[in-house]
């Protein structure tokens, strides 16, 4: 790069440029994100993660993800993403009395899952720059963050997806840096084990990185067994002292079922009007073409074959939970952990197309990428910025009382406010 500085600037630029239009996104969807902030604030105030001193909150909740064990009140979510707004509230108990902070958790969460997106984003144009010129390595992280579920449901709240996907961009930067650097494969172990406090089915990505890891960087594959450890140890720990097992249930295998898997489930979580991965993200059917042209072409050696086999088993994996549209939410929000492997693997196309010598086929598909980028834009616009599109779920039928409505043309979730008024 002709300019260093711009290794800085140009990072520094996207992440205020996605915080201020993310945080300043008025749709906020924290409805199983509620306890994340009460959980911090016990964790700061008491070092326990029970939710007992909220009764009037759990009470006006319903107990809604509620759990007792041994007496004491439990979100039955994941931790994972509450020790990621531990810091946040901890600065804002510096001027913030806890009942201001309570008073406000929609905002706080709002803002730090905009945070999580826009570190995630440096990643990804990082990941990008090593394979492309600066200015598709912007557009490609530009992508990420305003044409993808980050947009729309990862930085609307403090989900479990957002920190999710944090974690696998930073194992996947750490394992493409390894490629030149063998030794930091190791450390990929670290966030991949986070990986999993956060969200379940990364389990798929652990098992397939190990894997990988194992051919391709044998000799550190102890070491690297021996960084994830240390993180799997710890929440082993804490599972054991609460649950008196290595899982907490919201881990356990039983909650899918195989027997749930078929034809409408698995197409309507790509093609449906309602949750489908490519009606909400056209733009990720350049990250198709990117896989063909990987496989062909051994664009990235064997990560690129893991990466897509780990997207194959987690399309089956959410398609076989019986909650298979994701209750409440915009789009396809089980799909959104795939992300950074998804913008990952458009590389390969855009280096393609960057050098095609065919002139006028060169500009088919890049007006062919620029409308993909511009629908999957207003989808996700749409999202962040209409609290209808939510509303959705709720009007005329209870999307979990009538989860047929994923199939409706008539009435598409990322329409709404434009065109039907309930």
């Amino acid at each position: 790069m002709k300019f260093p500085v711009l290794r800085f600037l140009i990072p520094l630029f996207l992440f205020i440029l996605i915080i201020i239009t993310h945080s300043m996104s008025p749709v906020v969807t924290n409805g199983d994100s509620r306890w994340t902030i009460p959980v911090a604030l016990s964790i700061l105030n008491n070092h326990t993660t029970d939710l007992d001193q909220y009764p009037d909150l759990i009470s006006r909740s319903h107990s809604y993800a509620i759990e007792k064990i041994n007496g004491h009140q439990y979100c039955f979510f994941p931790l994972g993403p509450k020790l990621f707004t531990v810091p946040v509230v901890a600065i804002l108990k510096l001027w913030r009395t806890d009942h201001e902070i309570l008073e406000e958790r929609g905002l706080i969460e709002k803002i730090s899952g905009s945070i999580i997106v826009a570190i995630a984003a440096i990643f990804i144009y990082s990941i990008a720059n090593m394979f492309l010129s600066t200015h598709l390595s912007v557009l490609l992280a530009f992508i990420f963050a305003f044409c993808t579920p980050e947009w729309s449901i990862c930085s609307r709240a403090m989900w479990q997806h957002g920190p999710s996907a944090l974690m696998l961009t930073i194992a996947l930067y750490v394992l493409l840096k390894a490629q030149r650097r063998p030794l930091l494969s190791q450390f990929a172990s670290l966030p991949l084990a986070f990986s999993f406090i956060m969200r379940p089915t990364n389990s798929i990505s652990i098992l397939f990185l190990s894997i990988y890891v194992l051919v391709q960087f044998r000799v550190y594959f102890l070491k690297y067994m021996f960084w994830g450890a240390f993180v799997a140890t710890a929440f082993f720990l804490f599972n054991f002292s609460l649950y008196q097992s290595p899982l907490p249930p919201y881990h356990w295998a039983g909650r899918l079922n195989v027997d749930n898997l078929s034809l409408n489930v698995l197409l309507a979580n790509l093609l449906s009007p309602g949750r489908g991965l490519f009606v909400f993200t056209p733009v990720f059917i350049l990250s198709i073409l990117g896989m063909i042209l990987s496989l062909r072409k051994s664009f990235n050696n064997k990560l690129d074959l893991f990466l897509i086999v780990i997207i194959i088993c987690h399309w089956l994996v959410i398609s076989s939970f019986p909650h298979w549209w994701a209750g409440w939410s915009i789009g396809p929000r089980f799909f959104s952990d795939m992300t950074p492997y998804f913008i990952y693997l458009m590389i390969p196309f855009f280096a393609w197309l960057s050098a095609l010598n065919n002139r006028p086929a060169q500009k088919s598909l890049w007006i062919l990428s620029v409308l993909l980028i511009g629908f999957s834009f207003f989808v996700h616009l749409q999202g962040a910025t209409n609290s209808s599109v939510n509303g959705w779920n709720a009007q005329p039928i209870d999307i979990d009382k009538a989860s047929w409505r994923v199939w409706d043309w008539k009435d598409p979730q990322f329409l709404r406010g434009l065109k039907y008024q309930p």
